[in-house]
């Protein structure tokens, strides 16, 4: 029960599931290629976030691992956005070598920042592929891509979990981060549900 009190532990869990549950909700929608890139995304953001659940509920996590997670969602995670996102709004499949060239850039991003031991990199390169990703939607909203609104959306509150450490509210930033992204990726569930629809 105590366990379960702690704020850390029920914000983290709670990401963790809703990433899972948008990715199962939203399964039969995705296109076979689109599955991996959207799956990619989600699942980084909820095994980063099962892990620090974990680790706050005080099952022993070797802290590289935490710190190796969380650079695999700030990279890997958010290139499964941005190629996704693209796909998404240009109403496209991700081809082979999309997928491929994805993959290669991912490896060589973790393994530079992981290898070199520059992990503010990661952050930097979150930020610009956030930058990219709302770009896309910019795109997407000219074209009246419903799924552009709500993608745009959900992408403008990652970004705003950035910033969350400069407001002075009673809740620890970390949590309230975790909530953020909990609603950004409920945006972006209703992103994929609306493709192929307009806004008007």
């Amino acid at each position: 029960m105590q366990i379960m009190m702690n704020p850390h532990v029920v914000s983290n869990l709670l990401l963790a599931v809703t990433g899972v549950l948008i990715f199962y909700k939203n399964f039969n929608i995705f296109s076979r290629s689109n599955k991996y890139l959207w799956g990619v995304f989600l699942f980084c953001i909820s095994g980063s976030a099962l892990m620090n659940s974990l680790f706050y509920a005080g099952v022993y996590i070797d802290n590289d691992w935490i710190v190796f997670m969380q650079i695999i969602n700030l990279t890997l995670g958010t290139i499964g956005l941005l190629f996704g996102a693209w796909c998404l709004v240009m109403r496209i499949n991700a081809s082979p070598k999309l997928l491929a060239g994805a993959v290669v850039f991912a490896i060589l991003v973790i393994g530079g920042i992981y290898f070199f031991k520059i992990n503010f990199l990661a952050t930097i390169f979150y930020a610009f592929c956030i930058l990219v990703t709302l770009i896309i939607c910019c795109i997407g909203l000219a074209a009246r891509e419903k799924s552009a609104l709500w993608l745009l959306f959900g992408t403008m509150l990652l970004a705003f979990t950035t910033k969350l450490h400069l407001i002075f509210i009673y809740i620890d930033p970390r949590d309230l981060g975790n909530y953020v992204s909990v609603f950004a990726l409920i945006c972006i569930g209703k992103a994929i549900r609306y493709e192929y629809e307009k806004l008007f």
